[in-house]
C-alpha cells in the first residue's frame, strides 16, 4: 500500500518553479533574501545593494554575519576523487536537477533585474 508519486519530468519541474513566488539561489543568498523581502512588500535595506558596505545579517537581524561549517568528522571530497563510471552515474541521476537549476537561475536573474530596474539600484555586481 505505497503511494506512488508521478515520475519527475522537466514539465512538472518547470510548473513547480513557476508556481513559486520567489526563487532564490544559495550562492546568492543575500540577494535571495532581498527578493523574499521585496515580494513580501518590505522596503529593502541598503545592504541589499552593491553601492552599500552594510551587512545584510547585521542590518536585518542586528548581529554580525557568522560563517561556519560543521564537517562532522567527514573529510572534504572532490569530484576528482571519483572514477569515470561513478561520474557518469551521478550525471545520469542528476540530469533533471541540472535542468531545474538552470531554470531557477534564469528566473532568479530575471527577478533580480526587475527589482534593480524598478528601484534604480544594483543588487548584484556584474
Amino acid at each position: 500500500h505505497h503511494l506512488v508519486s508521478p515520475k519527475p519530468t522537466k514539465a512538472r519541474a518547470a510548473a513547480g518553479l513557476a508556481a513559486l513566488d520567489v526563487v532564490g539561489l544559495i550562492e546568492h543568498f543575500d540577494a535571495s533574501v532581498c527578493l523574499v523581502m521585496d515580494a513580501a512588500g518590505i522596503e529593502l535595506p541598503d545592504a541589499c545593494f552593491c553601492d552599500s558596505n552594510a551587512s545584510l545579517a547585521a542590518e536585518v537581524v542586528n548581529k554580525p554575519p557568522e560563517r561556519y561549517h560543521i564537517a562532522h568528522g567527514v573529510h572534504r571530497h572532490s569530484p576528482d576523487d571519483l572514477d569515470a563510471a561513478t561520474l557518469r552515474t551521478v550525471d545520469a541521476l542528476t540530469a533533471l536537477d541540472r535542468h531545474v537549476y538552470k531554470a531557477a537561475r534564469k528566473i532568479f536573474f530575471r527577478d533580480v533585474s526587475g527589482v534593480e530596474a524598478r528601484l534604480g539600484r544594483k543588487m548584484l555586481s556584474d
